[in-house]
């Protein structure tokens, strides 16, 4: 599990420059050639995808709110893209990330662009066989051709956008952006790095733990206390095993270690689903990549539970989320059906 996290850091870049897809040593062309593949998306260009501002509650809402894209994998390997209808937007024909593939002679990804106040606006894909062409969407579905690059594998980028910073390997003080304290550990206390769930490189905060397990204080990558909800929100702390839940200013831990066996080493546990009132939890050997044994739902006190709405789908293969936006989509295959079905096992969109 330590070397799928690793991998999971390692992310291309994305240079979102202008309108125009360039060659080495030419000037960028307003418009990028198109090529035969694409000639289903340049029509979709022309005739973009328009939403209705009037639309209730979505069948996929994001927690954003709004409209959203969400890729899926399509038989052919390659990601298409829905929206929060679950209507197609574009069918498969992106490349699907290759993040985790520290042997890919080229890194491929699939990322969403946002705005200065910090909302998804779109999402950037890439197509051909280096993923050399790279084709933006809004979130009103229209898209285009921009330019970029796709990232060589020895030239991996790492990103930190938190304005804070702390000291001595998890103990010391919390700094803001000023270099100002914010607050001092006591003993046994710990600082913990926040990460949303499901994992991907994006600081949310810091949690400060005791040694009983519990929360004493949390911020947010702004140095600010860490806003909370009426909705569950959900993090996790790296490769602690710790998963977190704020909902209504309550903070409730769990700590995946308890299932791992001691007496077997590499054995690892991970969650396979993060809910409200449940977890679904795997467990096995993790050498390469982790050798699922087991899986099982428990809730937020570590109990085990048969009662989980999502047991028809689970399997020893682990549920692919609808990303950032969509963390409580998750795509199954199942009796020759595919698509997302949410927490509660129903479907929202099949393919």
């Amino acid at each position: 599990m330590k070397k799928l996290l690793a991998a999971l850091l390692a992310l291309g870049f994305l240079a979102l420059l202008g309108c125009g897809e360039t060659k080495e040593g030419e000037a960028p062309t307003t418009q990028a050639p198109i090529s035969e593949a694409s000639t289903l998306q340049a029509s979709m260009t022309e005739e973009p995808f328009t939403l209705d501002p009037n639309r209730p509650v979505t069948i996929m809402e994001p927690l954003q709110g709004g409209p959203m894209l969400y890729t899926f994998p399509g038989e052919n390997g390659k990601l298409g893209l829905i929206n929060q209808d679950g209507e197609l937007v574009s069918p498969p024909q992106y490349e699907p990330p290759n993040t985790w593939n520290y042997s890919a002679e080229f890194l491929v990804d699939a990322k969403y662009s946002y705005d200065a106040d910090g909302r998804v606006n779109g999402i950037t894909l890439q197509r051909g066989a280096r993923g050399e062409a790279f084709v933006h969407y809004t979130l009103d579905g229209e898209s285009r051709l921009v330019e970029g690059f796709p990232e060589n594998s020895d030239r991996y980028a790492f990103a930190d956008d938190s304005l804070y910073s702390y000291q001595n390997e998890g103990t010391g003080t919390i700094l803001d952006a000023d270099q100002k304290p914010l607050y001092t550990t006591r003993p046994g206390e710990e600082i913990i790095v926040l990460y949303p769930v499901p994992y991907h490189l994006q600081v949310m905060g810091l949690v400060v733990q005791d040694a009983a397990g519990n929360v004493v204080t949390a911020v947010d990558k702004y140095g600010k206390p860490m806003p909370t909800k009426a909705e569950a929100q959900f993090f996790m702390a790296g490769y602690a095993g710790l998963f977190c839940k704020l909902q209504n200013g309550k903070w409730t831990t769990i700590n995946l270690r308890q299932f791992m066996d001691p007496s077997r080493e590499g054995h690892d546990a991970a969650a396979m689903v993060v809910a409200e009132d449940w977890l679904i939890v795997a467990t096995g050997p993790n050498f390469e990549s982790m050798a699922i044994e087991e899986v099982f739902a428990v809730d937020w006190d570590g109990s085990r539970i048969d009662n989980c709405l999502l047991a028809p789908f689970i399997s020893k293969n682990w549920l692919r989320t609808a990303g950032e936006q969509g963390p409580n989509y998750f795509w199954v295959e199942h009796e020759g059906k595919r698509g997302y079905v949410n927490t509660k096992g129903d479907w929202l969109f099949v393919e």
